[in-house]
């Protein structure tokens, strides 16, 4: 099995991902660092954050990859995601499909999740050997639309994200995705340094996932 292929099994095992936007390195490593406590086994640092790879060194020195995935989202292009990789990324998470960008993760053999919205752009994704294709914003396209979209793709792995609430996790399982991206929900306490809010948040949402593999 390869890297790609383990990454993406922990990734499916664990089943979402905590996504940290933050307005300070300091605020993003101590959420980053909440989450996991709260029992979170996958977190998406995005590129948004003021150094952004100096989170993942850091996070990559404290916790072992077999214990943690430290994945970097809101990726654009190539240069981005090598800068990522190159820093200890586990995985790559954009907001859309760029051709340059996967030639790169898969050069350097590093699963990458771009975003799609069409069939056609599945289809595109599908074609470059993407192994987990990212559907966004899940708010705005409603969840009957990955259902649909599941149909005529039975083989894809879906990350869904986009204000995916404690509420909508069980629909976004049983609609077909196979790991949801969760962001505002988990990690606003953290802007105000409320980072006992942010483990009880995470911890929140770890049991209802464990709930759902019951």
């Amino acid at each position: 099995m390869t890297n790609k292929e383990l990454v993406l099994q922990q990734l499916c095992n664990n089943r979402i991902i905590a996504v940290i936007r933050a307005e300070s390195r300091e605020e993003a490593y101590h959420t980053s660092i909440a989450c996991i406590e709260g029992g979170v086994r996958s977190v998406e640092i995005t590129f948004t954050i003021p150094q952004p790879h100096r989170i993942i060194e850091d996070l990559r020195e404290k916790y072992d990859e077999k214990e943690v995935l430290i994945g970097v989202g809101t990726v654009l292009d190539a240069q981005t995601a090598r800068v990522a990789i190159l820093s200890g990324a586990d995985f790559i998470v954009s907001p859309c499909f760029d051709e340059d960008m996967v030639k790169l993760c898969n050069r350097y053999g590093v699963l990458i999740a771009p975003g799609a919205m069409t069939p056609k752009d599945v289809m595109s994704a599908l074609e470059m050997g993407i192994q987990l294709i990212k559907i966004f914003p899940i708010d705005v396209m409603g969840i009957r639309y990955l259902h649909t979209l599941s149909g005529p793709f039975p083989q894809v792995k879906f990350l869904v994200t986009g204000h995916v609430g404690l509420n909508q996790l069980k629909d976004c399982f049983d609609n077909g995705a196979s790991v949801v991206g969760v962001g505002n929900v988990i990690t606003a306490p953290g802007k105000v340094g409320d980072y006992t809010g942010v483990r009880q948040a995470a911890a929140n949402f770890v049991a209802a996932v464990n709930e759902f593999k019951q």
